[in-house]
């Protein structure tokens, strides 16, 4: 009996360490209940409902990496609000992305770290409605991004608490 009982702690144990609440890449956050992670090899993608109708995008670019759609460039130290006028040229700029308007863009913070905090909708090509609140920042030399989009009728402010949730408990790697 005392072997059984073993051996379901340590089958627990290992399920809760496999539990997608880090990536590959250099970071960790706790995944929102009833989320999952979508299987891709190049993204952290998490979705409840199918990424069609909204998800959570991590991203983790090294800065000196170029941007496809503006010719600036991020430099470790740089202040967020100076990160994000780059990203919003990058994104603005970028033609999969129609009907771009910027409804908020403000400082915030991704757990101990000051970041950009971005509120945009836009349109893909197939004329889909998405809204999306984004949040942004240089930890030594990376630049990482939290994106949390979704078709308009499914973004709620249930989803946007459960994504402030995952935000509050983000740790990047050592710079």
């Amino acid at each position: 009996m005392r072997k059984l009982l073993l051996v379901i702690c340590f089958v627990f144990l290992v399920g809760c360490a496999s539990n997608p609440t880090s990536s590959p890449n250099n970071f960790s956050a706790q995944t929102p209940e009833k989320w999952y992670q979508v299987d891709t090899p190049n993204f952290y993608i998490l979705t409840k409902d199918g990424p069609y109708s909204q998800y959570i995008l991590v991203q983790q670019r090294p800065i000196d990496k170029p941007f496809a759609h503006t010719s600036k460039k991020l430099v470790s130290g740089m202040a967020p609000k100076d990160v994000a006028g780059i990203f919003l040229e990058e994104v603005t700029n970028d033609e999969e992305e129609r009907n771009f308007l910027l409804l908020e863009n403000r400082l915030g913070r991704v757990n101990s770290h000051e970041a950009f905090r971005l509120i945009f909708t836009y349109e893909d090509k197939d004329n889909r409605q998405f809204k999306t609140l984004m949040y942004g920042f240089l930890n030594g030399d990376w630049f990482y991004t939290l994106r949390y989009n979704a078709d308009q009728s499914f973004y709620c402010n249930q989803d946007i608490e459960e994504f402030q949730k995952f935000v509050k408990s983000f740790r990047a790697g050592e710079a």
